[in-house]
């Protein structure tokens, strides 16, 4: 499964690249907010950045990404153990701006996929466990970036991921356009 998953990466990282005609970087961003694991995961904060690859196509682009949530647990009356969730993600998304006329904003939908470097660890006090996986996921996004300034863009996006725990997730981030 992890050879199918890395080679499903990489199939469409060639791909990216290909349609990108030459690697024209569009934007650069970075991404902070609120990260909604399912059960028994408790919400944390997360945060992420991405580079984004233009296409010929008008409204569509291709972005690299990487994103980063923690959730850590301690026991409160004996602080004798302590519990860490990580996950790290890797790969690449599609986007569409739904925007047809000028406005001050810009609404956008996009899908994408990527390798999850999941890991856990327990420590008792006088040992510890930890397991470590890669996985494989998908995930689909909206929101909505307004312009602030010629060449930077603050904007929002709900985002949901299917990788075991699947997770929603709230951002708000800050876009530099190049060549604008």
């Amino acid at each position: 499964m992890k050879r199918i998953a890395c080679l499903s990466f990489v199939a469409v990282f060639v791909l990216a690249v290909t349609a990108s005609a030459g690697l024209n970087f569009t934007h650069g961003g970075i991404r902070g907010g609120y990260v909604a694991p399912e059960a028994p995961l408790d919400n944390t904060f997360g945060f992420g950045a991405e580079i984004g690859l233009g296409v010929p196509v008008p409204q569509l682009n291709f972005a690299l990404e990487a994103n980063y949530w923690n959730k850590s647990y301690t026991d409160p009356v004996f602080t004798t153990w302590e519990l860490d969730f990580t996950d790290i993600n890797v790969g690449v998304s599609g986007k569409y701006d739904l925007m047809t006329a000028p406005t001050p904003f810009c609404p956008y939908v996009g899908a994408g996929v990527g390798v999850h470097f999941v890991s856990s660890s327990i420590d008792i006090g006088f040992g510890s466990v930890s397991v470590s996986d890669t996985k494989f996921g998908a995930h689909t996004f909206g929101g909505v970036r307004f312009p602030v300034a010629p060449v930077v863009d603050l904007f929002v996006e709900a985002r949901y991921t299917w990788v075991n725990p699947d997770y929603f997730s709230a951002f708000g981030g800050i876009q530099y356009n190049f060549g604008k």
